[in-house]
């Protein structure tokens, strides 16, 4: 496999962590608001 060949696997890897780091945020950050409605 050739660096051009892994280039696409390497964008998918990059957006695979990226989706699941941001699902991660949105997630606390969603609780922190309702959180505050609570409160």
């Amino acid at each position: 496999m050739t660096e051009y060949e892994l280039a696409p696997y390497r964008r998918l890897a990059m957006v695979r962590t990226l989706s699941s780091a941001i699902s991660e945020v949105a997630i606390r950050w969603s609780r922190s608001i309702f959180h505050v409605l609570d409160a």
